[in-house]
């Protein structure tokens, strides 16, 4: 049976209840007054209906579109809206709709910038081109979520439900993440995903599920996980192309990678260990072994000093490595960043509280090279306080503004009320107790301009501060 066509129709107060009108194209049709109760209306077109005083209780209305529909006195109580489009709707204090998907309208139709949606059910909810920038999210449900184009920059998803939340061509700058380790799942098997994000929280890990390789690449580039395990067979693009994309960018080229696969030929295996992957575990697995495999790769990426536990940045090999590269080429410009303040800070405020500020100062690197910068821009943390992005030198002014207006703007998040009053807190020094200045960053560039250089140490040597 093809489409049902009534675009424009005038349905008025028809009984149309248990009706089938799955995919129907309902546009602009007038339903006052129409028994719609338990209808099939999955993936139907309902935009710019009028749907004043309608019953849609207990309806179906899964992925259907109801931008600028007109729900004013309509009744959609037990109505199933999970992915619907609700965008613009005329919807106020007499429709009767569930809490959750009242939530939902807000957030599509007026934003919910800065606002506290911790702990928020909104699974499965179409939030697609929402502005939830700088919103608090933490351990919010959005597993399921359409969030494509959604504004996210700067919200706070800790702890957040992602799992099989579509992410692409979302604005994440800046969003924070999970503080403790993590995985990252690619599997678009939901019995297989399931299974494995059950079995490996039990194990003390925290589990991101992505059933998309898209998503899987935004992910990445955000929130760097610990290690990705990786199947080849996906919706959108296979695994080696989503291994790809990982490895080719300097951010997320350093992530530990294991393929769990059907695909068990030896030229599979040969092809993924090519393009870098870590392991290659094919399907049926074993649990304790997938776990143990999972141990050792993490173990020995953070053993080689690849990563850094407090940012999860690229470390000292690394580092050197990339500086390496650059010696003998031109147009680039390292800036080596450091925090002033910060071992004062430390001391007073002690060393849990401390680590959450060199993440921060993690989250701002990525920020302004996201903004200023470019994909292939490096960004790594030499250690304690101290960081280094290699960049092209033409791009030094832009990525600095953004350095020090993010840092400066977000810094005193840190600190209590009063010391951000006053601009200084109390803190130990050779003498006695004296007043310590809020953290702020201190920055030095050198670019190919200062060479030739013959080892990496020469281009450190040679690095010049920038004021402001």
């Amino acid at each position: 049976m093809g489409r049902i066509e009534l675009r424009g129709a005038y349905l008025r107060e028809k009984d149309l209840r248990r009706a089938d009108l799955g995919g129907a194209n309902l546009s602009e049709v007038d339903l006052r007054g129409a028994n719609l109760s338990q209808a099939d209306l999955h993936e139907a077109n309902l935009s710019e209906a009028d749907l004043r005083g309608a019953n849609l209780s207990q309806a179906d209305l899964h992925g259907a579109n109801l931008s600028e529909a007109d729900l004013r006195e309509a009744d959609l109580s037990n109505a199933r809206l999970q992915m619907s489009r609700l965008h613009w709707v005329k919807l106020d204090n007499t429709t009767k709709i569930d809490s959750k998907w009242r939530l939902v309208w807000e957030i599509v139709s007026q934003g919910a910038a800065k606002r506290n949606l911790s702990g928020v059910d909104l699974s499965e909810a179409n939030l697609s081109g929402a502005d939830l920038s700088g919103a608090n999210l933490r351990r919010a449900d959005l597993s399921k979520a359409d969030l494509r184009g959604a504004n996210l920059c700067r919200a706070d998803l800790s702890g957040a439900d992602l799992n099989w939340t579509s992410l692409g061509m979302a604005h994440l700058g800046g969003a924070r993440w999970r503080a403790q380790d993590y995985l990252l799942l690619v599997e678009d098997d939901p019995d297989i995903s399931n299974m494995l994000r059950i079995y490996f929280t039990s194990q003390g890990y925290e589990v991101a599920v992505a059933g998309r390789g898209e998503d899987a690449v935004q992910i990445c580039w955000h929130w760097p996980p610990n290690l990705i395990i990786l199947d080849i067979m996906l919706p959108d693009m296979d695994g080696y192309d989503v291994c790809r994309e990982v490895r080719g960018r300097l951010r997320t080229s350093t992530i530990p990678i294991i393929f769990l696969t059907q695909k068990d030929e030896r030229s599979d295996k040969i092809h993924g260990l090519e393009l870098g992957a870590d392991d290659y575990i094919t399907k049926p697995f074993d649990l304790e072994e997938l776990k143990l495999r999972v141990r050792n790769v993490s173990s020995r990426s953070r053993i080689m000093g690849l990563i850094s536990p407090e940012t999860r940045l690229p470390s000292s090999r690394i580092i050197e490595d990339q500086l390496t590269k650059i010696l003998f080429d031109e147009g680039w410009a390292v800036l080596y960043i450091g925090i002033n303040g910060f071992e004062s800070y430390r001391k007073v405020y002690g060393l849990v509280v401390s680590e959450g500020v060199l993440r921060f100062a993690a989250m701002v690197l990525r920020e302004a090279v996201d903004s200023g910068g470019t994909r292939d821009d490096f960004i790594g943390h030499i250690g304690g306080d101290d960081f280094l992005i290699i960049t092209g030198k033409s791009l030094v002014a832009p990525i600095v503004d953004e350095l020090k207006q993010r840092f400066t703007a977000d810094i005193g998040t840190h600190y209590d009320w009063a010391t951000r009053q006053r601009g200084s807190f109390l803190c130990d020094t050779a003498d006695n107790e004296a007043g310590c200045d809020i953290m702020s960053l201190s920055i030095d560039v050198v670019t190919d301009d200062e060479g030739p250089f013959s080892d990496i140490h020469e281009i450190g040597r040679a690095a010049r501060a920038i004021t402001w």
